[in-house]
């Protein structure tokens, strides 16, 4: 369901004679430019996308005596690692390894080595199913594979869920065209109160972000919407700027 949030900035400035405007920036990080004799009317749209994949983060860890050893142990952690997201019936997974780090540790702590190597371990899910109830299930079961595992870095908390939307440009295009009729609304609304007529369109600005979660996340070609909820919420913004005809 589309919510609309308009908000709106007026300038008059009667002595200047009109110009023509560029017509669309859309790339520039600043808002529209100032159009005078003009209404900049911003249209905001806004809409739920369930996420179709997740990524589980772990840290997992192995010691040694050298840092070379540690990071030799490491390996077969990352293959029993692997062993658990595959005894988890039912779920298409891939895992995903980042760089692995070595640091000194403290000998008193649990394990022997006098180094240790850690590394951020991804479980991916494919596929999320649509009822959160098995959502849920299916987030538990792989975490605690993991954890019965063993596999995980002592006093690191996980997992972190980070779930995906894979095609926000097709989230964007549907954006765009109810921000623009959000803008073209709240126009016809601002020309009732004002009791001035609005005219051709002078000016646009289409941001190349959207915001998701509150922050603004650019729309690359290839890019994958991230949030912390399984539903995310998408918004766009417009600014388009009508001639106030005297």
């Amino acid at each position: 369901m589309i919510r609309v949030m308009t908000l709106v900035m007026l300038w008059l400035a009667a002595a200047q004679a009109e110009r023509a405007h560029p017509v669309v920036r859309p790339d520039e990080p600043a808002a529209a430019p100032l159009v005078s004799n003009a209404v900049t009317v911003a249209g905001t749209a806004s809409i739920e996308v369930a996420a179709d994949a997740a990524r589980l983060e772990f840290v997992i860890s192995a010691n040694g005596q050298t840092a070379a050893e540690a990071l030799a142990n490491l390996k077969p952690v990352r293959e029993d690692f692997k062993k658990a997201i595959a005894a988890v019936a039912g779920l298409k997974t891939e895992t995903e390894f980042d760089i692995p780090r070595v640091t000194r540790r403290d000998e008193r702590g649990p394990g022997a080595g006098r180094f240790a190597a850690t590394q951020e371990a991804a479980a991916h899910l494919d596929y999320l199913p649509k009822d959160r109830q098995d959502l849920d299930d299916h987030l538990a079961r792989l975490t605690s594979s993991i954890a019965d595992s063993g596999v995980m870095a002592a006093g690191v908390a996980g997992p972190v869920v980070i779930f995906e939307v894979s095609a926000p440009k097709n989230v964007e295009s549907d954006l765009v065209s109810e921000a623009v009729k959000d803008a073209e609304k709240r126009s016809k609304q601002i020309s009732e109160t004002l009791k001035r007529r609005l005219g051709a369109l002078r000016s646009a600005y289409f941001p190349a972000t959207v915001t998701v979660d509150g922050k603004a996340v650019p729309l690359a070609e290839a890019q994958i919407i991230e949030s912390n909820k399984p539903t995310v919420k998408i918004a766009y913004t417009v600014q388009m700027a009508f001639a106030l005809e005297l």
